[in-house]
């Protein structure tokens, strides 16, 4: 078990060092990458698989450090655009999204090698990462033209709210289990905050106008669950429905409420900065 850890471990750091610059990779990532791999055969030598994901820890908060130091020197020395540029700035995004996904993995991934009532296949590593790296990225793409904290807190708090839905419905179900055809609807919940977004070019008095539009949305699906009898679906009562669906409304309306304080307080988005 140890040693198919260490090899994915090695092959997972082999993408990290892909994040960095090009000049900064072929200077030092043979060695990064020789130093990473000793270190694991020490950590699992001397704490077992308990080392290997503190060594996991302590090299994922080096590399978002160092990431950023790295990309922000490389364009000082003109090895990417200017800092105004998007793709640079995507770039960035990118690295930040990918570390911070890495870490939120790193938890489930402990709790396997804890406990073995925490059983995760690769499968659930690959949506929960590819759901978790897009709501990172879309969350610094949303927020790298504005320092207005209400409207970054709005669109944090919309992004984990979508995203959650997303996964919940996905994992288990909204409604009865994941295979009732029902959950459907959660999408178009979920189509009506994008297709708001895009209305409202990202301003946020429009924002705040998309995701209470959402909330009327996450809103008619208790009344078309009442009305369709769903709650006699397995797994399902009125009140399971009435309080999973008002934890999301309520996200839903929070970060409206919060989108409409930021465009009360004159706060203006670049939209062209988000395409």
């Amino acid at each position: 078990m140890s040693n198919t850890i260490i090899r994915g471990s090695e092959r997972i750091y082999g993408f990290l060092l892909k994040l960095y610059p090009p000049r900064f990779r072929r200077e030092f990532g043979e060695e990064m990458a020789y130093v990473f791999s000793e270190s694991l055969q020490a950590a699992c030598t001397e704490r077992g698989e308990r080392g290997i994901v503190g060594l996991w820890g302590r090299t994922l908060l080096d590399a978002g450090k160092s990431l950023v130091r790295q990309h922000i020197e490389d364009q000082k020395e003109g090895k990417t655009m200017k800092s105004g540029n998007t793709n640079g700035i995507l770039q960035n995004s990118v690295a930040r999204a990918a570390l911070a996904t890495a870490a939120i993995l790193l938890i489930p991934l402990a709790a396997m090698l804890l406990t073995d009532d925490f059983n995760w296949g690769l499968f659930d590593f690959v949506v929960t990462g590819a759901l978790l790296f897009a709501a990172g990225l879309t969350y610094q793409l949303f927020t790298k033209r504005s320092g207005n904290t209400i409207y970054r807190a709005a669109v944090a708090i919309a992004i984990a709210t979508a995203a959650f839905l997303f996964f919940a419905n996905l994992a288990v179900g909204i409604i009865g289990s994941e295979d009732e055809l029902a959950n459907v609807m959660y999408l178009g919940v979920i189509a009506v905050a994008i297709l708001g977004t895009v209305l409202a070019r990202f301003q946020p008095r429009g924002m705040a106008r998309a995701m209470f539009a959402t909330a009327l949305a996450q809103a008619a699906t208790i009344a078309i669950a009442l009305v369709f009898g769903m709650q006699h679906y397995p797994g399902s009562s009125v009140i399971e429905i009435f309080a999973v669906n008002g934890f999301f409304l309520m996200g839903w309306v929070v970060a409206g409420l919060l989108f409409r304080w930021a465009g009360e307080s004159g706060v203006k988005v670049e939209a062209e900065a988000m395409v």
